[in-house]
């Protein structure tokens, strides 16, 4: 996934088991994004805005990635 930070810069801070998003549409509050159990989460290390979901059952991973739009 990408973090795209056009106008409103995001922050994206990764955790164990959650991820913390900032300043989500300019907003204020902090938004928590739970990681489904095998679902793992990291930030590329060449391209720092990208986020990379990993896990062995593709509709848990895929669940992740919709929970993100739904924030």
């Amino acid at each position: 996934m990408h973090i795209v930070k056009k106008h409103f810069p995001i922050e994206i801070k990764i955790c164990e088991g959650h991820l913390e998003i900032g300043r989500f549409l300019g907003g204020r509050d902090l938004k928590i994004v739970k990681l489904l159990p095998g679902v793992t989460c990291k930030k590329n290390e060449k391209n720092t805005e990208e986020i990379w979901l990993d896990g062995n059952d593709i509709e848990k991973v895929s669940l992740n990635c919709i929970y993100f739009y739904k924030v």
